[in-house]
Formats: structure tokens, C-alpha cells, sequence
């Protein structure tokens, strides 16, 4: 049965905060099914004013916890563990860590958030790093798992090999796949090809595909990465972060081309707006933006450490941080952080 859930959301987070934040908690609980509820981190005089230009006249559901710290962009993650121990960012996660809260979402700086979330959560026993997990549309209509997509620019093998098993808990628990299918990010599709850690972690996930834990479907080369061919794909997280923003990159780039197209007079205006406005824009070129748009995954989960949190798009709309507050509800119902910790201990 599910779960009250609480969720504590960084008010201070992100390029537009506390506005987008805000909004998007008030978009949650009148949008959202699901019995959950939340507590903004931040200052609580921005909170509130936020909270009046919504004329939102309170809920049992809602509330506020003061801070009088911001972690900002350009901070250093050493520094700010030292000294912004009353930021939004690592009171959100301590109550997490305390047990008021089941999960914790931010758009703020990625790595003071590994930081602080290592340093407050810790890792979930037996896991060596933890990966930040992106969801990618594919041609199949079914999201694919990348992951790590900028956690650990450096790896070892073993690592990516538990980014597999980490990986293919979250795509049954959340995304619905019954045996998901496993893909290595490689140069080639061919067995052995690679460099040597692409080597070595396929020897490893062979091995874990004949004793059961994942099911490995080989090399996948880049220009298979949104073929749906796997429900899961490992890579170390600079390849992976690299992905990702050519992903991000997708969409604004497409729009930028054809106004490009337009004003060079390639196609004119009365053309491309006969095509546009009845066929083009509308269907193909409106699903593919669609399809490409991260704020219909809301955010990034970081798997293996001890608590739920999410990563939002520093430049997550309001509607993004609603879909992110409906990703952790689902994650900590699904009770993923048990579930690795269970397999970490059988593993």
C-alpha cells in the first residue's frame, strides 16, 4: 500500500528560485494524485512572499522550513561543506537522514549535491559510487536509463558494474519493465571492442547476465542509444554527462535550424507556415520536442546513497519541479533504496 511520503524541496535551488520551486510545489499538490506532502527549504520571508503571488492560502500539506544559507553556482563543494551547514541544501538532507523527510529534490549545484548527499545520506553499504540516472525518450516509446551521466568522470570497472544493478532495480521498480534489458555504451558492438575499462565491465556484466542479476544485452554503440533496444545503459559519467547534453541540446537546436531555414529563404514564410501550422510543427517536429523536453522527467535520480534524492534541471520550469516531486513520491514508494541495499548484500 502506498506510502504517506514527505518531501522536503530546496526553495533555494536552482536559476530561478525561490519562484520556480515554489510554483511547482503549489502545481504538485493541486495536479498530483497521491498522498504526500511538503516542506520548502529556504528563507522563509522569499518563501512566503513567493507563496502571496499565488494567493495561496495554506495547507495542512505544505509548509516551510526557515534557512539562512544559499548554496550558489560558482561554490566550491569543499568549502561550502564547511561552511553553509545552514544552507537549504544540507538541512534538506539532514532531514532526510533524521527520518522527517523521505526524500529530498533540488535544482542547485550538482556537485555540492553529491557532496553534501555523501556526506549527510553516505553511501548505501557495498555500493562504491553513486551514479546520477538520466531518463531518455526512445523509438520504441519507452524510456531508457542512462546512467552515470556526471557523478564519476573517472571510473573503475566495478563501479559501472554496480551502475547495472543499480540501474536495472530502477527501471523495474519505477519505470514498470519487468526484465530490463542491459546495454553497455561502447565503440563498437562487437565483444571486446572498447577500451579497457569498456573491457573489463563487459566481462563483468557477463557474468552477472549467467548468474542471474541483470539481463546483458551487449556493446551499444552511440547511434543506438535512443533505439529502445536496452531499458538500461551503463557508461562512466563522462561519457555519460556528454549524452545527456547533446540530449538537452536537441530540442532548442532543432527550433534554432529551422528559423535558420526560414530567414534564408530556403522556404518562405507563407510556405513554411502552410506546412507548419497544418503538418510539420504540429505533429512530427511538435512530438519530437516533446520527446526531447526534460521537464517531462522532472529530474535526475541519484541511486546508492541512503535516501531518496532527486537533481532537477538548474533551469527547471515549475512544471518540471511537479513532474520531479512525482518522481520521488514513486521512488519511495517503490522503496528503491532498500531494494539496492538488499541486492548489495546478496551481490
Amino acid at each position: 500500500m502506498p506510502q504517506h511520503v514527505r518531501i522536503a524541496v530546496d526553495a533555494m535551488g536552482g536559476d530561478f528560485y525561490p519562484s520556480h520551486p515554489v510554483h511547482g510545489a503549489l502545481l504538485a499538490l493541486k495536479e498530483l494524485p497521491g498522498d504526500f506532502s511538503l516542506v520548502l527549504i529556504g528563507d522563509k520571508a522569499k518563501v512566503e512572499q513567493e507563496l502571496g503571488r499565488h494567493k495561496h492560502n495554506g495547507t495542512t500539506r505544505l509548509s516551510i522550513h526557515h534557512t539562512t544559507q544559499v548554496v550558489e553556482p560558482g561554490d566550491q563543494p569543499g568549502d561550502m561543506l564547511r561552511n553553509k551547514l545552514d544552507s537549504s541544501m544540507h538541512v534538506g538532507l539532514q532531514l532526510v537522514r533524521d527520518g522527517a523527510a523521505d526524500a529530498f529534490l533540488s535544482a542547485g549545484n550538482t556537485g555540492a549535491l553529491l557532496a553534501v548527499a555523501l556526506r549527510r545520506l553516505q553511501r548505501i553499504e557495498g555500493i562504491r559510487r553513486p551514479a546520477l540516472a538520466a531518463t531518455f525518450p526512445t523509438l520504441t516509446g519507452n524510456p531508457s536509463l542512462v546512467l552515470d551521466v556526471g557523478a564519476n568522470a573517472d571510473c573503475k570497472p566495478v563501479y559501472l558494474e554496480q551502475f547495472a544493478v543499480m540501474g536495472a532495480i530502477y527501471a523495474r521498480l519505477v519505470l514498470g519493465f519487468d526484465s530490463p534489458r542491459v546495454g553497455l555504451i561502447n565503440v563498437g558492438s562487437e565483444r571486446g571492442k572498447g577500451n579497457e575499462l569498456t573491457q573489463k565491465v563487459h566481462q563483468l556484466l557477463v557474468r552477472l547476465s549467467e548468474d542471474g542479476k541483470v539481463v546483458f544485452s551487449g556493446n551499444i554503440e552511440g547511434n543506438r542509444v535512443f533505439s529502445g533496444e536496452c531499458n538500461v545503459l551503463v557508461t562512466d559519467g563522462f561519457t555519460g554527462n556528454i549524452v545527456l547534453k547533446m540530449a538537452e541540446g536537441f530540442k532548442p537546436t532543432m527550433e534554432d535550424m529551422l528559423r535558420q531555414i526560414v530567414r534564408s529563404g530556403h522556404l518562405s514564410q507563407k510556405i513554411f507556415a502552410l506546412i507548419g501550422g497544418k503538418i510539420f510543427l504540429k505533429s512530427t517536429i511538435g512530438s519530437l520536442k516533446r520527446a526531447f523536453d526534460y521537464q517531462r522527467y522532472g529530474g535526475v535520480p541519484l541511486l546508492g546513497v541512503n535516501g531518496v534524492v532527486i537533481k532537477a534541471h538548474g533551469r527547471s520550469t515549475p512544471e518540471a519541479f511537479k513532474h520531479a516531486i512525482a518522481m520521488a513520491c514513486k521512488e519511495v514508494n517503490a522503496g528503491i533504496v532498500s531494494m539496492i541495499h538488499d541486492q548489495m548484500q546478496n551481490h
